[in-house]
């Protein structure tokens, strides 16, 4: 049984690689289920641990899993408005800044009343980075060359073309960045620590 570190803290440091190997053990992983996810101390996103349904894991379930924090209230539209605010945990990788495997990539939920805040019961959407292609410059023109690890109802339950007995998975995929190019923004989590370029 995992327990709770006894040094638990909101955000633990790790490693950009670790992160990345974290979301990509979680491929094929799980249900979809909002506000599903197991807390980062469990041995997998999808474990019963802080889970309220066992099996299942949303994107900000998913995300706070492999980067090890505290979900709270961090959920897509909090830490854009995070790292286009305050930038107590997160920020903004702006053009011309290189994004590194490790890196997050989200959009906001809507704004249908347009006064520029994300209503509060809309979701957005968020991934993790796990490649990056040499070739990439601007998420509007190169999405296809990101490859993001990320959870989505719209991705559960389709049958796996590599397995022979065509069985079918779960809602955690590794896909481009076409979610994002249209109105997606690149942050990088200040927890994360990333290797020497």
């Amino acid at each position: 049984m995992t327990t709770m570190p006894s040094n638990l803290i909101d955000f633990a440091p790790l490693a950009a690689e670790e992160a990345v190997q974290r979301l990509l053990a979680q491929r094929w992983a799980g249900l979809y289920d909002l506000s599903g996810g197991a807390v980062w101390w469990a041995p997998t996103a999808i474990d019963e641990l802080g889970n309220e349904h066992a099996g299942t894991v949303d994107c900000s379930g998913l995300i706070a899993w492999a980067y090890k924090y505290r979900r709270r209230q961090w959920n897509c539209n909090e830490i854009l408005g995070d790292a286009r605010g305050p930038q107590r945990r997160w920020m903004l990788v702006h053009r011309g800044e290189r994004v590194r495997p490790g890196d997050v990539i989200v959009h906001a939920g809507p704004d249908l009343d347009h006064d520029g805040v994300p209503d509060a019961n809309g979701h957005g959407h968020i991934g993790g980075i796990a490649t990056v292609d040499e070739r990439f410059e601007h998420l509007l023109t190169d999405y296809e060359l990101l490859g993001v690890v990320h959870s989505s109802g719209a991705l559960q339950l389709h049958v796996d073309p590599t397995d022979p007995l065509h069985r079918k998975y779960g809602t955690t995929r590794l896909t481009n960045a076409a979610p994002w190019h249209l109105n997606g923004y690149v942050v990088r989590a200040r927890h994360v620590v990333y290797a020497a370029a």
